[in-house]
């Protein structure tokens, strides 16, 4: 699924939406992905902010996403998820896809159901030679 020189980072912006302040919503409850996030306005330490990057697949499997609640995303509804993608030139020395996906997930296992949004970036490059 990543190729070993793939990196994973993961930013909670634990921040209040629009929305939730006009809705008179609560802030969403973000502390079981704290100890991760890569929020550079809140981890200030350079070894930390590199300890927080994921490279290669088994790391970024058990360290970056594994820890991370149980999530249900809503896939079969268009209207709950986006995603955009385009051809890249010049970034390297291939032509690459860039994915844009945003969308929004459920915790099942949380203690009051809270929607929330997500947003992901994929670059995808063709495999060098000799590779898995």
């Amino acid at each position: 699924m990543y190729d070993s020189s793939a990196t994973f980072s993961f930013v909670a912006d634990m921040t209040m939406s629009n929305y939730q302040k006009a809705e008179g919503l609560r802030g969403d409850r973000w502390d079981k992905y704290v100890d991760g996030s890569r929020s550079l306005s809140r981890v200030k330490e350079l070894d930390e902010r590199t300890n927080r990057i994921h490279v290669g697949n088994a790391d970024i499997i058990k360290q970056g996403i594994l820890p991370l609640p149980k999530t249900k995303h809503h896939l079969h509804d268009a209207s709950k998820i986006c995603v955009d993608a385009w051809q890249t030139g010049g970034l390297l020395p291939a032509i690459c896809i860039y994915i844009m996906v945003h969308g929004e997930f459920d915790e099942p296992e949380a203690k009051r159901p809270v929607t929330k949004s997500f947003d992901r970036s994929f670059i995808i490059a063709p495999a060098p030679p000799n590779s898995q």
